[in-house]
């Protein structure tokens, strides 16, 4: 057995997997301090969270 979260369905197409049930609704978020930290880490933090929003920009 395989829990997933899924959108589109692709991955599960991709293996000759199917839905069986939907045993619940989610939303996706990313939850942070709205001030990033100063040097290194922040640019580091600020490149995934523009990352992310990039792919989710993506797929909309």
């Amino acid at each position: 057995m395989l829990i997933e979260g899924t959108e589109t369905g692709t991955t599960l197409r991709a293996n000759r997997l199917r839905m069986i049930d939907v045993i619940m609704e989610s939303t996706n978020c990313v939850i942070g301090h709205a001030v990033a930290p100063e040097g290194p880490r922040g640019a580091r933090r600020a490149e995934y969270v523009a990352r992310l929003r990039e792919a989710a920009e993506a797929v909309v």
